[in-house]
């Protein structure tokens, strides 16, 4: 198996010594909207959500526009109703689904949707998903390695290299938390100075992992491996 290598700053060098602890991306939040009467039962709730998203895909934008303003409305608890639709086979559907959710406050959440992205072999939404993951606090990062960890076939193609590259930022992590209160003893400036690197390091550790991703995934279509059905069946490459 094939894995591009991503070039890395060598400034990038100097953070093998001393990291600083992974920036927590602000969770994107929805816009605050008219009250609006949610259906009281599940599934009238699910009915509502499935209505609502295929007016996402409506000829007149206005409707398009008041469907995603009501789902947005509904709040967190669609969230789980939505993921599924991030990847719609229509291109409207799909983004404005994004939208919506931004980047789920939940972990369990966010790392369905970040799964979600990653496995739907479209090179734009495996990246999403990828920095998502990076992006994400420790738990996010802890609960999609252990839901990985005995993935197989096309799943377990995908899943390898990121789960590599995770692992590498881990021991980065860990390699500050010993070092860096030493440094800052010595050096407040040396110490901030190695601690803004670091924090700047992360993307490089995502764009590795979402290359890898990438790369093995074209590799697992030009040589087709055993699903996890036992099948074999062609992995789809890529969309660029």
């Amino acid at each position: 198996m094939v894995f591009r290598i991503v070039p890395i700053a060598s400034s990038l060098f100097a953070v093998t010594v001393v990291l600083a602890s992974l920036p927590t991306e602000q969770p994107t939040s929805r816009p605050a909207d008219a009250p609006t009467t949610q259906p009281t039962s599940a599934p009238a709730l699910e009915a509502k959500v499935e209505q609502l998203v295929r007016q996402l895909g409506a000829r007149r934008f206005d409707e398009r526009e008041a469907a995603q303003r009501e789902l947005s409305a509904m709040g967190d608890e669609i969230s789980a109703m939505l993921i599924p639709h991030v990847t719609h086979k229509t291109p409207e559907i799909a983004s404005r689904v994004a939208a919506i959710l931004g980047t789920p406050r939940d972990s369990a959440l966010r790392v369905e949707l970040a799964t979600k992205l990653i496995l739907s072999t479209d090179a734009d939404w495996m990246e999403r998903g990828v920095h998502m993951l990076f992006a994400g606090p420790d738990d996010s990062i802890e609960l999609f390695m252990s839901r990985t960890k005995t993935a197989k076939g096309r799943d377990g193609v995908i899943f390898a290299p990121i789960r590599e590259q995770i692992e590498m930022w881990q021991r980065m992590q860990r390699m500050f938390s010993e070092q860096y209160p030493r440094i800052r003893e010595k050096s407040l400036e040396k110490a901030e100075s190695l601690r803004k690197l670091h924090e700047e390091s992360v993307l490089y550790y995502a764009e590795a992992a979402y290359w890898g991703a990438h790369d093995a995934l074209l590799d697992a279509h030009e040589h087709p491996i055993p699903d996890r059905a036992g099948d074999d069946r062609a992995t789809s490459a890529p969309a660029d």
